[in-house]
């Protein structure tokens, strides 16, 4: 499989679009400058196979903060097809990146393949057919996405700084690896991981049966534990069939049931079990019977004590209430004698006082609503005041003062002093307007008067320039001042003598006027200062006016807190009057004391204080102070007494079934015969579950002995398992072993089939060095393998004729330890068997060569080229213009595509022919040269 076509855009150095068609190409050379983008021209190779390229692959910063994918000057995404061609099948690869905001282009790319009937794979199904289709059959799963493009260095693509690295840079072991890939013996490691997996498994089965073993030794655990608990239970209570069935016999005799041991233990059990829960439950209501039964004798005493103390505390209760009754009727009957003047004062005075208040409050609010209607007039007036003064309109005011509720006469002189404003103001203004009329005469005489000074003070001096002039001029004939001819010196001394005695004739005169026109001004200034201070005297005297209305509020203000106290102590005596007069009528309604008089509550007076005597002779340590808290607790005391007694009887009614007579003898006798009852049904109770206990206890035992035969056969039956899954832990314990085993011999095996294959490699290295060596002493190239630290390392070394042995890193040059990494690499690429891609890539392999080598490399490149061998495409690139012509020379007899790139721009290369000529419009980027059979090919090698 190799390339026919190449198409790039706007990939690294290539911006326009440049399409190459290889068609049938052995041979494509590529020649141009360094710079111009030879370079770029493999990587898009590289990248459009593997989505990668090699020397940029390394992660770092740097690189994941910059764009080096796509070019630079392009606004496209970059772009590579590729066409692949065999006999039968042309595949059409092409690959896109992305332009984006990211910081990095490198690592994201679109992958497509278009096969024959306009067909198209993308994606991971492109990638599949990719792979399907450049590698071979048996290396698809020893090859992926991730280790493509390392391989594909390897075998496909060099460049110098490649070839220098494999043997400076690389360390041994990246050496012994990268071959053991080419070789393939590192799939070996493939079983290695088989073997690791099934050792996984198999060690997972063993923990599974470990984890089964534990669990079964727990239960054999368990077991031998109840078996030893179970045993020891039999030995305890050690009894017989015979007393099992002696004492079953008498339950039957009790429960009138026929039950049998030969029956089913646990069905039996259960109707022992639930004949012992009735009796349980019968002998918890006796025991409450009976417990219920002694409270009551215990309470008994307590019983009669407090019906005892009931009548005596009632009989109290009664005298208490009615003494506390007397001390509030006395309280009230005194509180009636003692007011009973002002009672009737207060009917007979209440109406006049409730006038005279309402009298007193009208008199408040209507001196209230006075004061708050002259402070707004005050507001209002002191407000449109300066209004009217600001825009010398008084109409507001006088509306305001005239509406208002003031007294008539300081209304009538506030008019009229308005009235006196409205005049001053009107002669104020006329004033000013004869003022301002008289100031701008004034101004235009002064104007007038500054004028002719200036006239005056330049013409006199025009004047003695001219007798000057005149004067050192003795003969003239045209005036220099205006111009006229015929004008004598003499006419002209004349004229300028007599206007001088002439030229400030007019200034007296408008002098005159000016202090005519000021004396005036200042009259009329002066009669408007006055009329204004006139003006000011009279706002004094409106202001005065309202200032005496606000004085009057004051004075009146003043008065107000006397008629609220009045207000204030009027209202307390006519509420004082109400509720005495209220609590009097509700006490002589409360008593009934419809005619009363004064002589009839003093005598019912005398009769409540002879009651309260004869019950205090009665009840001498009654105290009358606390009254109320004896009875109280009195009160208190019959409440507690009344509810235990209570809960006694009903308690008695509860268990006689309500049966009850309210007798202490009856009640007494009954609590006794209750108590002999109780104590007669508990014995036969006892005896009852001491029988059933017994039997319960010697069933229970039979079934311990049946449950003891189960457990014995069961721990019969763990001790088995475990000893099954013992056996099966050692088989795969054994299996394990042999993995281990298996495991540990691979890497001897690699390192055996490594052997053998790096030997024959390296006989065809040999080969390759041989004839592209230039050393004087060292012509063989050799190879040794070691292990340290469990890895396998790669050394290089070159032998003289005489097996002298040293390592070509350190004392070989450049171009000699490219003559090593060439030989190596191109054995690489002849011995590999992974892909079919028949594409040998080297990017400017001469740059350290001298032209013997060169002319060897040639011809072994040539080789690569022979269908009939190796059949294999070279790319070469070079920027040395001998090795291009050696090149074109020696490969005459093969299809030949030369590229040279003839210069470099933001556009990307520009291509040219192989005479120099820069590309036209429409360049062909490619020279075919259709290869010859050479005949005499010695003859012309040995010219060259």
């Amino acid at each position: 499989m190799k390339i026919s076509r190449l198409i790039i855009e706007s990939f690294r150095g290539f911006n326009e679009k440049k399409d190459f068609k290889l068609a049938n190409s052995q041979l494509i050379l590529l020649y141009g400058p360094n710079g111009h983008g030879k370079t770029s021209f493999f990587d898009a190779i590289e990248w459009g196979l593997t989505g990668k390229i090699n020397r940029y692959d390394l992660a770092s910063d740097e690189r994941n903060r910059s764009k080096f994918v796509g070019n630079s000057f392009s606004i496209k995404v970059p772009y590579v097809q590729i066409t692949l061609n065999t006999e039968e099948l042309e595949v059409v690869i092409a690959r896109r990146g992305v332009k984006d905001d990211s910081k990095s282009d490198y690592g994201t790319n679109y992958l497509e393949v278009e096969l024959p009937g306009n067909h198209y794979l993308v994606g991971k199904e492109a990638q599949d057919y990719l792979f399907e289709s450049i590698i071979n059959k048996e290396w698809l799963k020893k090859i992926n996405s991730e280790n493509l493009n390392n391989i594909y260095n390897l075998t496909h693509y060099s460049s110098q700084e490649k070839m220098s690295h494999f043997l400076r840079g690389a360390k041994e072991g990246d050496r012994y690896n990268a071959l053991s890939t080419i070789l393939g013996t590192d799939q070996y490691n493939v079983y290695k991981k088989k073997f690791k997996d099934a050792q996984t498994l198999f060690k997972e089965d063993i923990e599974k049966l470990d984890k089964s073993v534990f669990e079964e030794e727990i239960k054999y655990t368990n077991i031998s534990k109840e078996i030893i608990e179970l045993e020891n239970k039999i030995k305890l209570h050690n009894s017989d069939s015979n007393y099992t069935k002696e004492i079953l016999a008498k339950f039957n005799t009790l429960t009138s049931k026929e039950l049998k041991l030969e029956l089913d233990i646990d069905e039996t059990l259960k109707e022992i079990h639930s004949f012992n829960s009735k009796i349980f439950k019968e002998r918890n209501n006796q025991n409450q019977i009976f417990q219920n039964a002694k409270l009551l004798n215990h309470d008994l005493p307590k019983y009669r004590e407090a019906l005892n103390k009931q009548v005596s505390n009632k009989e109290k209760l009664l005298i208490f209430r009615r003494f506390r009754e007397i001390n509030e009727k006395l309280v009230d009957f005194r509180w009636l004698n003692r007011n009973y003047k002002d009672y009737q004062e207060g009917l007979n005075s209440y109406n006049d006082k409730v006038d005279l208040k309402r009298e007193l409050q009208e008199k408040v609010n209507a001196i209230d609503m006075s004061i708050k209607s002259n402070e707004s007039f005050i507001s209002r007036v002191s407000i449109s005041i300066e209004d009217s003064i600001e825009s010398h309109n008084f109409n507001a005011l006088r509306n305001i003062i005239t509406d208002g509720e003031i007294k008539t006469d300081i209304k009538s002189k506030s008019l009229d002093i308005i009235t006196e404003l409205e005049g001053s103001i009107y002669n104020i203004q006329i004033k000013e307007k004869n003022r301002d009329d008289l100031k701008i005469i004034k101004d235009s005489y002064k104007e007038r008067l500054l004028e002719l000074e200036k006239i005056d003070e330049k013409y006199g001096a025009l004047l003695r320039h001219v007798l000057d002039y005149v004067q050192k001029v003795s003969e003239i004939s045209r005036c220099p001042v205006c111009g006229n001819d015929n004008i004598s010196s003499k006419h002209l001394e004349e004229y300028a003598k007599k206007s001088q005695e002439e030229v400030n004739r007019d200034i007296p005169v408008v002098l005159e006027k000016y202090n005519i026109s000021k004396e005036q001004y200042i009259k009329v200034e002066n009669e408007l200062n006055t009329l204004k201070k006139t003006l000011n005297k009279k706002i004094d005297n409106i202001k005065y006016e309202v200032k005496k209305i606000t004085e009057s509020n004051r004075m009146q203000k003043q008065k107000f807190p006397g008629l609220y106290d009045d207000l204030k102590n009027l209202g307390n005596t006519i509420k004082y009057i109400e509720e005495t007069n209220e609590k009097y009528s509700g006490l002589l309604k409360k008593y009934n004391l419809n005619n009363y008089t004064k002589e009839k509550i003093k005598i019912v007076l005398d009769q409540i204080l002879k009651e309260k005597s004869e019950i205090q002779q009665e009840y001498r340590n009654i105290d009358e102070v606390n009254i109320g808290k004896f009875i109280k607790q009195i009160e208190v005391e019959i409440q507690g007494d009344r509810v235990f007694i209570e809960n006694y009887e009903f308690r008695i009614r509860e268990i006689s079934g309500g049966e009850f007579k309210g007798d202490l003898e009856y009640i007494s006798k009954f609590v006794t015969d209750m108590l002999n009852q109780c104590s007669f049904e508990k014995e036969k109770l006892d005896e009852r579950t001491t029988l059933l206990g017994n039997l319960i206890e010697a069933i229970e035992d039979m079934k311990t002995q049946s449950l003891l035969k189960l457990k014995t056969k069961k721990f019969k039956e763990v001790e088995k398992v475990i000893y099954i899954l013992k056996k099966e832990k050692e088989d795969i314990e054994e299996k394990v072993n042999g993995l281990e085993g298996a495991i540990n011999s691979i890497p001897l095996a690699i390192e055996n089939l490594n052997e053998k294959s790096i030997t024959e490699l390296f006989d065809l290295v040999q080969k390759v060095y041989s004839k592209l060596n230039s050393h004087p002493i060292f012509k063989k190239v050799n190879y040794k393998t070691e292990k340290r630290f469990g890895n396998f390392k790669l050394l290089l070394n070159v032998l003289s004729d005489s097996e002298i042995e040293v390592n070509p890193s350190y004392i070989y040059s450049a171009a000699q330890v490219n003559t090593i990494a060439l030989s190596i690499f191109l054995s690489m690429a002849i011995k590999q068997e992974w892909c079919n891609l028949d594409l040998v890539a080297i990017d400017d392999p001469i740059q350290s060569m001298d032209s013997l080598n060169s002319l060897a490399f040639i011809d072994l490149l040539r080789n690569l080229t022979d269908q009939s061998e190796y059949n294999k495409q070279l790319i070469i690139s070079t920027h040395d213009s001998s090795f291009f012509e050696l090149m074109k020379k020696k490969f005459q007899s093969v299809d030949v595509a030369l590229i040279q790139f003839n210069g470099y721009s933001e556009n990307g290369p520009t291509f040219g022919n192989l005479n120099g000529e820069k590309e036209s419009a429409a360049p062909e980027l490619i020279e075919f040269n259709k290869g010859e059979k050479i005949n005499n090919l010695k003859e012309i090698i040995s010219s060259i």
